[in-house]
């Protein structure tokens, strides 16, 4: 069975919350109808020379029983969830109601007089409240035919009382105007009622679209357009909070080496291609709890949350260059190519409370990895101490290679002169001083990621969509993913 779509789900419990609240109108109505009732049963005085054929104190108390019984079945059905079974026992409520006061006019059908004829006009009235003016007409036709019939057989049985044609015509023609009345008010309730529920549910529609659109530009706003990676901002509030919470954090710092080559040999498209595919593979190989940045070009971030020995992070160091070494099919080019990473390592602690300096520890660090060739990694050592022996040994080669071939491979990279060091350090210094008053980024807690949507697109639209600032590439529409 197809389930309901929210609209008509929205629909039934509208017409449940309409049918339901009719009948609790009609409950009242009929407790009126109770006290008339009784009111007529025992002020009634029957015409001169006519004695009443029933006992009334028995006619009263069945009148009482029989609106009691309706009422409590009303009470019960109401309860129901489906449309289609309330809008039936209306109809079963209706008819009951016109029975009965039918009932008591015939009951009275030897006194042409009598004033309950009145009672008519209750199923009049419930058939306009729960089906307009139709329900009210029909209801109106009904009724009229059988107190025709009811003064037809009344001349019949008493002819010495006086019957006519007027008390037809003045019953019928009383209950015509208030079922006219009553059926064109509630139509025109219903048509207003209905534009009130349209213009409510398109101002809902609009609260949600509004509420989609502030949360896609917020996540715009602090992600990263072409890899929708979280930006720098994101990931220094993500590090402020870990650096709160008890236990060192550890922050590793990535550098691509061979990504200018590919963007050289293939165009911008194969390396936006490329750094997408890397962003991917990158979050399938940390925890759910690890967050990848991008601060930019071809820099990125893994941050470990606290508590992280050092000999968990040079663990997922080690993991992530394996993991940047694999080949990368481009479909941009048709081509298989292969990169490597330079790795930092920096661990929070005295000396490294603030969040720029963990990441400037980290970049150190990878420098260092730099220098010996690439594809390694390197740890950060300890705040306020010289780079010893043992410190130089823990940069970490991934694939074997001997010092000869990692510095052959960082020749191919091209490594960075002092000259270029010393513009990134001044780089590096504006970021931080950007760091140091950022505007307020979205909560990201440690349990809970940015919902996962994948970034689909057409390989030949790549280099059309890439930014060489440094959020880089085009915007993307998801978010990061959840591992």
């Amino acid at each position: 069975m197809t389930p309901p779509t929210p609209e008509a789900a929205t629909t039934d419990h509208d017409a449940v919350g309409q049918l339901r609240a009719t009948a609790r109108v009609l409950r009242r109505m009929r407790l009126a109808a109770i006290v008339v009732g009784l009111v007529q049963f025992v002020l009634y005085q029957p015409p001169a020379g006519i004695e009443v054929p029933f006992s009334r104190p028995l006619a009263a108390a069945l009148f009482v029983a029989a609106l009691l019984a309706i009422n409590a079945a009303s009470y019960g059905l109401s309860r129901c969830c489906d449309p289609a079974r309330l809008r039936l026992a209306a109809l079963g409520e209706t008819v009951a109601d016109g029975l009965l006061a039918l009932g008591v006019v015939w009951l009275f059908g030897f006194d042409p007089h009598s004033d309950l004829w009145a009672l008519l006009i209750i199923p009049v009235l419930e058939a306009a409240l729960r089906a307009r003016l139709a329900g009210a007409l029909a209801a109106w036709a009904a009724l009229s035919v059988a107190y025709a019939l009811r003064d037809a057989w009344a001349a019949a049985t008493y002819p010495h009382v006086g019957f006519g044609i007027d008390g037809v015509t003045y019953v019928a023609g009383v209950i015509g105007i208030v079922a006219m009345t009553v059926g064109l008010l509630t139509r025109e309730l219903h048509r207003r009622t209905a534009q009130q529920q349209q213009a409510r549910s398109e101002a809902e529609q609009r609260a949600v679209e509004l509420a989609e659109a502030r949360r896609l530009l917020a996540h715009r706003a602090y992600h990263d357009t072409l890899t929708d990676l979280p930006k720098r901002s994101l990931l220094l509030q993500r590090l402020q909070h870990e650096l709160a919470a008890w236990g060192p954090t550890a922050a590793i710092f990535l550098d691509l080496d061979g990504l200018k080559q590919v963007n050289d040999a293939h165009g911008h498209a194969a390396g936006d291609e490329l750094l997408i595919s890397l962003a991917r593979r990158l979050e399938g190989a940390v925890r759910p709890d690890d967050l990848v940045a991008r601060l930019g070009g071809d820099e990125l971030t893994v941050l470990l949350p606290a508590p992280t020995s050092a000999d968990e992070a040079g663990h997922v160091a080690g993991r992530l260059v394996r993991v940047i070494g694999e080949p990368v099919t481009l479909d941009a080019v048709g081509e298989t190519v292969r990169v490597s990473a330079s790795v930092g390592v920096a661990l929070s602690g005295p000396g490294r409370e603030r969040p720029e300096q963990v990441l400037a520890a980290a970049d150190a660090a990878m420098y260092r990895a730099k220098r010996a060739g690439g594809d390694r990694w390197a740890l950060a050592p300890a705040p306020g101490s010289a780079p010893s022996e043992a410190d130089r040994g823990q940069e970490h080669p991934e694939h074997g290679e001997d010092a000869e071939g990692g510095a052959q491979q960082g020749g191919r990279r091209g490594g960075r002169q002092p000259g270029e060091q010393r513009q990134r350090e001044t780089e590096g210094a504006a970021r931080d001083h950007e760091a140091q008053h950022p505007q307020r980024a979205p909560e990201l807690p440690r349990a809970q990621r940015w919902p996962a949507r994948a970034i689909q697109r057409p390989a030949g639209q790549l280099g059309s969509q890439h930014d060489p600032h440094a959020d880089g590439g085009a915007l993307g529409d998801g978010g990061q993913r959840g591992r």
